[in-house]
């Protein structure tokens, strides 16, 4: 692994680490700023910056389980970042950047044999893609429909 990928990966994940505390720290003032935001963003784009870089390094999309995970941990923060842009989901993050941190941190530390795709169609990559990103809304549904289901638990006990 490259020095520049190691780089784009470390930044990525102390991006995420940011914005999540940033994120914990609104639970104790109630304000969320948008440095959140800001960090997440660098978070994301250094992330696909590495992820791109190691596309072009491999000449291809590398299917190994971590490296498929990290990329599925991108896809989530980046519709996260996307939705946050007309609606205040910005608290979830709280869950998903850690993850996304995580997944990164795991691809970068763990050996994994790079497993490309023998044969690579137009039509395999389009169908690869939008399961991705139909997975990564599946995601977001669920831990918002669990953040949901706990606050209105407290509000029926209160």
């Amino acid at each position: 692994m490259s020095m520049i990928s190691v780089a784009l990966a470390i930044v990525s994940i102390c991006s995420y680490l940011v914005g999540a505390a940033l994120i914990l720290r609104y639970f104790q003032r109630a304000v969320l700023s948008n440095k959140v935001t800001y960090w997440a963003w660098l978070a994301v784009l250094t992330q696909g910056s590495y992820h791109a870089y190691n596309l072009y390094a491999h000449q291809g999309f590398n299917f190994s389980f971590f490296n498929t995970a990290a990329f599925v941990a991108l896809i989530v923060s980046l519709l996260l970042l996307l939705a946050a842009l007309t609606k205040p989901v910005e608290k979830l993050g709280v869950a998903i950047f850690p993850i996304a941190a995580l997944m990164l941190g795991l691809e970068l530390g763990l050996d994994d044999q790079p497993q490309p795709l023998k044969v690579y169609s137009w039509a395999m990559s389009v169908h690869i893609l939008a399961s991705i990103i139909a997975f990564s809304l599946l995601n977001i549904a669920a831990l918002q429909a669990g953040l949901i289901a706990v606050q209105d638990l407290q509000l029926k006990k209160s």
